[in-house]
């Protein structure tokens, strides 16, 4: 990973809080939290628009992107989970309980499954989207979990703990052969997943990490600029497929030619048609020029985003 650059930059005139981030790999957006706020743009950061605000220090942003579904948690001391219809503007709060007083950053959606993920202090909870009531706990004695992800197509779940420093998977929908893949010499902190390139990455000591699936080969990515020591605490990882744009077809331009013209000239004219007849050639016929249209950028697998 060489080719970085900063997209958006929310600290100019003043610092913000940022606290949640999602990429949109299918309709190109990038969302964040900020302040008591959630942004959209571009994948490039133009065309910031506002999406909603009044909210209570939102965070672990992630969204749903076959029902365009926003899904986020306040602050630690209102505990709660919201999402939000982006076709409907409906916003919904998740009932009681999972507890008010709640620091766990844990979040992610299962769109393949209708459900939702979240994380407590000492385990995963799960419900139904279309039951938010009932709450089943997936994964307990899990401590201080910092980020979650599903991993739809191999029905994976991955979660980073802050209090064991280390990343684990279980597997989809049990829960069950729950496995240890990392143990890192500092707390990682949020996570997601490439399925297609065999590598999940996560923050970690100001720096961005990087292992194969199995926990093998783990390596830093250095951060550019590097993270503070502030912001390793609310860091936020996620993997976006922008569209690449494509390859401009060649445009087919016509040859100019010099097409000779015959004349024919009758030497013994008609009666009353004391003229010379002509006949000209068209050499190669009117040829026109089609552009092929550019082809539509496959998007980002529906996968579910986590943090």
């Amino acid at each position: 990973v060489s080719d970085e650059s900063i997209v958006i930059d929310r600290n100019d005139p003043s610092p913000v809080n940022i606290r949640g981030f999602v990429v949109d790999g299918v309709n190109h957006y990038l969302y964040w939290t900020e302040n008591d706020r959630i942004l959209r743009s571009d994948m490039d950061g133009s065309n910031i628009v506002q999406i909603l605000d009044g909210l209570s220090l939102p965070r672990a942003l992630t969204i749903d992107t076959t029902t365009n579904t926003l899904f986020w948690r306040n602050s630690s001391i209102t505990g709660t989970i919201q999402m939000y219809d982006l076709d409907t503007s409906t916003l919904t709060t998740f009932p009681e309980p999972f507890g008010p007083h709640n620091s766990s950053n844990g979040l992610a959606v299962d769109s393949e499954r209708g459900r939702v993920y979240w994380s407590s202090f000492f385990g995963i909870t799960w419900a139904d989207l279309s039951d938010l009531g009932t709450q089943t706990t997936l994964v307990s004695s899990t401590p201080l979990i910092t980020g979650i992800y599903i991993d739809t197509p191999n029905d994976k779940i991955y979660w980073t703990q802050e209090g064991t420093k280390q990343i684990r998977r279980a597997d989809l929908p049990s829960g069950a052969n729950v496995v240890t893949l990392v143990t890192a010499s500092e707390a990682p902190y949020g996570i997601t997943v490439d399925t297609l390139g065999g590598k999940m990455y996560w923050a970690q000591a100001r720096k961005i990490y990087r292992a194969d699936l199995d926990g093998s080969n783990v390596e830093g990515i250095d951060a550019n600029p590097p993270l503070t020591d502030d912001a390793n605490l609310n860091a936020y990882v996620h993997l976006g497929y922008a569209p690449i744009p494509p390859t401009p077809t060649p445009t087919l331009s016509p040859t100019v030619t010099n097409t000779p013209t015959n004349t024919l000239t009758s030497s013994a004219p008609q009666a009353g048609r004391g003229r010379t007849a002509s006949a000209g050639t068209r050499g190669a016929g009117e040829r026109r020029c089609h552009q092929a249209n550019p082809a539509r950028a496959t998007p980002a697998p529906a996968s579910s985003h986590g943090r």
